[in-house]
């Protein structure tokens, strides 16, 4: 397994997990749907790119 299959791999997971940390925060609390996209969002954004202020 070459080191960019590996981090194909990695990413694939990360993205999954923010996908569901993002739905249970959504379905606690009630969020509608565009919520829902926005914080998913922010959450990918600062997995992929770090924290930073656009």
């Amino acid at each position: 397994m070459t080191s960019k299959n590996r981090n194909e791999i990695i990413n694939i997971r990360v993205e999954s997990e923010l996908k569901e940390k993002v739905s249970k925060i959504a379905f606690k609390n009630g969020t509608n749907l565009s919520e829902l996209i926005r914080r998913f969002l922010e959450e990918y954004i600062k997995a992929h790119c770090g924290d930073k202020e656009n």
